[in-house]
């Protein structure tokens, strides 16, 4: 579970920017679900890590008793303790975890994030990264955002924004109540 011990690690830091989060969270939710298309893979190589660490005490892994009904566990019939675990914690274990990164960082909250992208500091930072991400949540807001404008005039400011961005941080302050500010609605 390297998977959610490195983005826990990487959220509590005080110096994540939140886009870089959702990124990170993006990324995490995706390795998570390539790790369950490969159930066989992630299974074997975390049931072999399970058989030896149980090996180091002299345990032997074993699955639990299977009965008509179980109301306690799960009751996943397997021929084999490791296709029993797979069953009723592998499968289950990755379809939760991804259910739930799904449902605390859903898809429109991700788009609102990518509107962060305009802020002249992130600009500065990555302006190409910053220029897609803002283009693709004023395509997603387009009828919140622009004020009687198109879009390609929001892009075309959005160009000179960048532009002046990485030129100096100071232009960009004096831009963002310019010509921005009257573009968008406030």
């Amino acid at each position: 579970m390297s998977y959610v011990h490195s983005l826990t690690i990487a959220l509590q830091e005080s110096s994540l920017n939140i886009i870089c989060a959702y990124e990170t969270v993006s990324d995490v939710n995706a390795q998570l679900k390539k790790a369950r298309m490969a159930v066989d893979g992630t299974h074997a190589n975390w049931w072999d890590k399970a058989v030896a660490m149980v090996s180091t005490v002299d345990t032997e892994p074993s699955m639990p008793r299977v009965c008509a009904r179980q109301t306690h566990r799960d009751n996943a019939f397997a021929v084999s303790p490791s296709d029993y675990f797979k069953k009723a914690v592998t499968i289950l274990m990755l379809d939760e975890l991804c259910g739930h990164l799904d449902a605390k960082f859903e898809k429109h909250q991700q788009i609102v994030v990518k509107g962060l992208s305009l802020i002249p500091e992130n600009i500065a930072a990555h302006p190409e990264k910053s220029r897609l991400a803002a283009l693709a949540f004023a395509e997603q807001c387009q009828d919140d955002l622009l004020n009687g404008h198109s879009l390609a005039t929001f892009s075309a400011e959005l160009n000179r924004w960048c532009d002046n961005a990485v030129t100096s941080s100071e232009k960009v302050h004096t831009f963002v109540t310019g010509s921005v500010h009257s573009t968008c609605k406030v």
